[in-house]
């Protein structure tokens, strides 16, 4: 957590940086986890199935990096420290599934991860399909990366400035921070989206010249 703290505030300073974000699973990264949970003192409005939820720990500026809107409530601040009571947010999907009545801040869920722990609903934000384009969204879980600490995270950087044009400085920063720090890839949110439908894309070309092939035997038979 330290780490991150100190690194997050390096790459604040780089100019043409306007915001910096740090998550444990990057959207349309291919990757997810999921935790079950249980809403405290009341009977499961859920099925069993159902009562699990992506998770991810995050910065306080993860939202507004990467444009996610705020619906309900508030996003984490600083004030969220290991000691401080749990809090959580949690997405739109998640919401209307578990709290039809529209009730769900200030709500309590367990989140069953290691200690099972109790955390207050303090914000509702937008749908974000982490997955793929193609899928509905699916209910999600956010947690303060300062109660939770992880060993691995992504940082995610919205700049004023060609984002490619400050690779060199972003390394260097945190380098600054740990100099033995293995940095392993450096990508803009466009090469990541075309890398999600870079498969799907290649077996619909696939597919087309499948179905060429098995026209133009059907018309040398004929």
């Amino acid at each position: 957590a330290a780490f991150f703290q100190q690194a997050l505030q390096q790459l604040e300073t780089i100019p043409g940086v306007q915001s910096v974000g740090a998550t444990t699973t990057l959207p349309l990264s291919g990757s997810s986890m999921n935790f079950r949970f249980s809403v405290d003192g009341q009977v499961a409005k859920v099925s069993a199935e159902k009562a699990q939820a992506q998770y991810r720990a995050i910065s306080p500026d993860y939202f507004r990096t990467m444009g996610i809107p705020l619906l309900q409530g508030r996003g984490f601040t600083d004030r969220e420290e290991p000691n401080a009571p749990g809090v959580v947010v949690i997405n739109e999907t998640m919401a209307r599934r578990v709290f039809p009545e529209g009730d769900a801040i200030g709500k309590h869920l367990t989140i069953t991860y290691g200690k099972p722990t109790s955390r207050e609903i303090v914000g509702i934000v937008g749908d974000v399909k982490h997955l793929r384009l193609n899928e509905d969204a699916k209910p999600e879980m956010y947690v303060p990366y300062s109660q939770n600490p992880w060993s691995s995270m992504t940082f995610v950087i919205r700049t004023a400035v060609p984002p490619n044009d400050l690779v060199s400085t972003v390394r260097q920063r945190i380098w600054s921070v740990n100099k033995n720090q293995p940095i392993d890839k450096i990508l803009t949110m466009n090469q990541i989206l075309y890398e999600s439908v870079a498969q799907p894309r290649l077996s619909a070309f696939l597919l087309g010249i499948f179905a060429a092939l098995a026209f133009l035997l059907c018309a040398a038979g004929i």
